[in-house]
């Protein structure tokens, strides 16, 4: 028995470790999978798991198990982390957004807190489906998970939202809802948010900026959705540079978040003497007037 107990433990480290660096546990088939392949090889300088593997239909490793054994760490790390709040901080912030995934729309939450010696924290404590994204709704859900994890909203000293009209509206939006329970909660309009709001409201109302972002976008759609312009844009770079080239692909323009925009811009910039050879052998090839309008005006 205390061999077999001993035997799950290393099973739980196994996992533990893959979930703890971001590795998927399954593969293509179960044998293929990470987590067999791990348990393998530690087994060939450990005698001791294979001597006390179980039988085949024992052996601790099926799906709904592992998908258990996670759950159960993840309820450590959440009791962990409420556990440090009320005993470093004993008072916090809600930080939520919401967005659509492929199949529901969902919100997150993570707390933020000061420790006693004043280090900020952000905690992710979780994904929850809301069935749409009313004010209402999403104030219920914010409020339900504070009460499964068992965080008082009597403790909680600010709400920070993006804009949206259902999150800081100032007669029904969340922040509102919050502060009928909890007066002391301020809600504050994410910075970060803001400084994005305000950063693509100047690019657009200045015409070389927008032209910019713009060509960027467009030097970026032509060469990542074109598998045979990204092969000759490799061989264009290794004929400029030599086998040893450091230089990296192009980038798409991020949407949404302002911060890496700055690496597909440097991109291009690297890229520059690359992209203009491989726009010179495009066009002298047989396109169609689409494409060769697109490049023309790149």
């Amino acid at each position: 028995m205390e061999g077999r107990r001993q035997y799950l433990i290393k099973i739980i480290e196994r996992l533990q470790f893959l979930g703890r660096q971001g590795i998927p546990i399954q593969g293509n088939t179960e044998d293929q999978s990470n987590f067999i392949q791990l348990l393998r090889l530690r087994a060939q300088d450990n005698p001791f798991i294979s001597k006390y593997r179980p039988k085949k239909e024992e052996k601790y490793t099926s799906h709904d198990i592992q998908n258990e054994m996670f759950e159960i760490m993840a309820h450590n790390v959440i009791r962990d982390i409420v556990q440090d709040i009320r005993t470093q901080s004993g008072f916090y912030s809600i930080i939520s957004d919401e967005y659509t995934d492929i199949k529901n729309r969902t919100t997150h939450f993570l707390p933020g807190w000061v420790d006693k010696s004043l280090n900020a924290h952000e905690d992710f404590l979780g994904f929850y489906n809301i069935p749409n994204v009313s004010s209402e709704t999403i104030a219920s859900v914010i409020k339900d998970a504070l009460v499964r994890l068992q965080l008082s909203l009597t403790d909680c000293r600010g709400q920070c939202y993006d804009g949206a009209s259902n999150m800081l509206g100032q007669k029904t939006g969340v922040a509102k809802r919050i502060q009928e329970t909890q007066p002391k909660a301020h809600p504050t309009h994410c910075h970060a948010h803001s400084l994005n709001l305000s950063v693509k409201d100047a690019t657009t109302r200045i015409k070389l900026l927008s032209d910019t972002m713009d060509t960027a976008r467009e030097i970026a759609t032509l060469i990542k959705y074109s598998p045979k312009r990204g092969h000759l844009l490799g061989e264009i770079k290794q004929n400029i540079e030599g086998e040893d080239s450091t230089t990296g692909g192009i980038l798409k323009v991020c949407p949404t978040r302002w911060t890496v925009r700055a690496s597909c811009f440097r991109r291009i910039l690297d890229n520059y003497d690359a992209l203009l050879e491989e726009w010179t052998l495009c066009l002298d090839t047989r396109l169609d007037t689409d494409v060769r309008g697109r490049i023309i005006g790149c």
